[in-house]
C-alpha cells in the first residue's frame, strides 16, 4: 500500500514518472473544484475517494491490489472520457501495473528484496 500512498502524495507513477497535469481546465470542472474546497492545486485529490478505495487482500499464495472505483482505470491507464469521450485524460498511474497486468520492473526487484530479507538460509 506505501507505493500506492506515494503515488498519491508525490503526484508520480509508481516508477516514479510525474503526473501530467491538464491545462487548460474547463471552466465547469474549476468551478467545481473550487466548490469542493480541497485539492484544489492537487491532482487526483479532490474528495479523496479514490486513494482510500485502494484495497488489498492476501492468501497464503497471492496478493491482490486494487479498487472498486469504476472510473480508476481511466485515470491509472488515461483515455476519452465524458459526454462524447471529447475530454482526454493522460495515464496517471498509482497501481504498480500496466495495461498488460504485469507489475512494473521496479516493483518485482522490491519485492524480491523484501523477501530475501524474511528468507533464512
Amino acid at each position: 500500500m506505501e507505493i500506492v500512498n506515494d503515488s498519491f502524495e508525490n503526484e508520480a507513477s509508481p516508477y516514479g514518472k510525474k503526473w501530467e497535469k491538464t491545462s487548460p481546465l474547463n471552466p465547469k470542472y474549476l468551478d467545481y473544484k473550487k466548490k469542493m474546497g480541497k485539492g484544489k492545486e492537487r491532482i487526483l485529490h479532490i474528495s479523496g475517494h479514490l486513494v482510500h478505495s485502494i484495497d488489498f487482500e492476501t492468501t497464503s499464495d497471492s496478493v491482490t491490489l486494487g479498487t472498486n472505483l469504476v472510473y480508476a482505470p481511466i485515470h491509472q491507464f488515461g483515455g476519452r472520457a465524458g459526454r462524447g469521450h471529447k475530454s482526454k485524460i493522460p495515464a496517471r498511474p498509482f497501481l504498480p501495473v500496466t495495461k498488460e497486468a504485469e507489475l512494473y520492473e521496479n516493483v518485482i526487484e522490491d519485492i524480491v528484496e523484501i523477501f530475501k530479507d524474511y528468507l533464512v538460509f
